[in-house]
Formats: structure tokens, sequence, C-alpha cells
């Protein structure tokens, strides 16, 4: 197992952002007190966004220096969701997956190098994680033969995927998972049972790579804290 790090303040609850540089944007909140915060992963000081800019979501650091994957509403004459990826150089946008009946939803994961993720819940079956190279338009689902819930993916420039597992309910013996681009899956930590985990985001450092992602508490989904976990 590696080590953990708590990036939110002792006392609050946070949410994963988004990461440039060595530096992570994530939401802290506090009772009904929300705001984004700064965590620098070198030493570890917590700060306010500079003023004169913008930060009214997650990941907007992110979205000024490489493509994103974006979720769409649901439209006002149909309804569906389709996840986008946005290249913001090019100003190219790539449909990747859509969903449209009632009760089936998509949540988009992290883009890093030639890779993609997300992750596509049926609604009348476990969700299941999709990694997609950019370069070839390949998408290709993370095996899942036991149909266990697949969730909250991430992926490293070597299309690594990490990803949660769990088994059916909410903090039903949940897991952090790494699929390599080729090979068998790995897991990396065991959440305590009544835990489940939102979002995951993967960084590859000079010594190894590391992984940001929030735990909340089944019954207390409003309260969640930031975890650092390093390999």
């Amino acid at each position: 197992m590696g080590r953990t790090t708590r990036v939110n303040a002792v006392g609050t609850s946070g949410a994963n952002g988004d990461i440039e540089g060595n530096l992570l944007v994530y939401q802290q909140f506090e009772g009904r007190g929300s705001g984004i915060k700064f965590f620098d992963l070198t030493t570890g000081a917590r700060s306010y966004p500079p003023k004169g800019r913008q930060y009214e979501t997650l990941g907007i650091l992110a979205e000024h220096v490489r493509p994103m994957v974006a979720l769409r509403p649901p439209g006002a004459a149909e309804r569906y969701e389709t996840v986008i990826l946005f290249d913001l150089t090019t100003g190219e946008r790539r449909g990747l997956a859509k969903v449209r009946e009632e009760g089936r939803s998509l949540a988009p994961g992290q883009v890093s190098g030639d890779w993609a993720v997300w992750s596509r819940c049926p609604g009348d079956s476990p969700c299941n994680v999709t990694r997609y190279r950019i370069s070839t338009d390949e998408a290709e689902l993370i095996p899942n033969p036991d149909g266990r819930e697949h969730h909250s993916p991430s992926v490293d420039a070597r299309g690594n995927v990490f990803y949660v597992r769990g088994h059916g309910r909410c903090g039903s013996r949940v897991s952090l998972i790494r699929q390599p681009l080729e090979g068998d899956e790995t897991v990396l930590w065991r959440l305590p049972n009544g835990d489940d985990i939102g979002r995951t985001h993967v960084q590859m450092r000079a010594h190894g790579r590391m992984i940001l992602f929030d735990q909340f508490s089944c019954g207390r989904p409003v309260e969640s804290d930031g975890w650092q976990f390093c390999f």
C-alpha cells in the first residue's frame, strides 16, 4: 500500500477538482459555506485563488491548458447526455458517448496525453468504465466479468486506468483499482465498509504516480475528505 495525505483542512469536507503542475484546485466546504481552494502538492500549503480571475467551477485550471472531457446536460427537445472531448487549441469537439433513456447517465473522467476515460451507467445494469485512445478514435470497456459497479475513472499518459469498484449499493466492499494498458489489474486501496469515492485524478510524478480522490460516507454523502495516494 502507498501513502495517503489529507488535502482539505481538518473540520471541513473536500471534493476533487483538477491539477496544473504542482497545484491542485479543489472544493472545500463547511456547513453551508463552500469555496475553491488551492493545495500545493509539494509543500502541502493551502491558499485561495488569486484575485482578478474567475473560479466558478471545479477543474477550471485544466480547461486552460489541455483538452477536457465534459458532460452536456439534457437537451430541451430530447433527454440525453453526451460526453464530449474539447480541444481548446484547435477548437475541435468530438462526441465520445451518449445516453438517451431516463435513468441512464454518463460521467466524464480524465484526459491525459493520448487517453480519455468515462463511466456509463445504463440504469438497469452496473456502471462500466471506458478507455479511449484519441489518436486512433478507439474505445474499449474495462473488463467487468462479475458485473460489479465501476465508476470514478482517471487515466495516466501511458493509458493506465484507475477506477473505483463496488458491489452494488454505495459503500459495499469498495476498492480503488489500477488497470494497466496490458496485464492484470491491481487493488491499490480498500475502503472501510460504508465509504465510497466520488472522483479520482491521477498525476505522473518524478518518482511514481499520485492519485487524488474524495472519500465520503454513504450515510453522509454531502461530507467528504480529499485524499492523496502515492505509489
